[in-house]
């Protein structure tokens, strides 16, 4: 039985989010459970990383359609967009740039699952 794919977003990138999927990613084995995609701006996972004090391994692919191809790879995978710049960002601050990132990167996800391409 294949191992579902599930992507995970970064969430507000003035919120938590990017530190607590370090976090939940750097839990032993988790990856023999599940093909697990992050997805959003790549400076928000390398802060979230440095903010949790882990460096996660992932492969860099283009989007959410080649996730399955990697499934029976022991790791973890990253789609990065563009969303949002660094200095249009204060941690703590929730802002309507803030809101737009994450709804660009929730629609990517909602387009994935309606497309077949991950299962949650």
């Amino acid at each position: 039985m294949n191992k579902p794919t599930i992507a995970l977003t970064l969430g507000d990138p003035a919120g938590i989010g990017p530190e607590l999927i370090a976090k939940l990613l750097n839990i032993p084995n988790l990856i023999d459970h599940a093909n697990i995609v992050v997805i959003g701006d790549s400076w928000l996972w390398q802060q979230g990383q440095q903010i949790a004090g882990v460096q996660i391994n992932t492969r860099l692919i283009d989007c959410l359609a080649d996730a399955r191809q990697y499934e029976n790879e022991q790791q973890f995978l990253l789609v990065a967009v563009d969303t949002i710049m660094p200095e249009e960002v204060t941690l703590g601050a929730a802002t309507s740039g803030g809101g737009s990132s994450v709804l660009q990167v929730l629609d990517l996800c909602l387009k994935a699952v309606s497309m077949h391409d991950i299962d949650a």
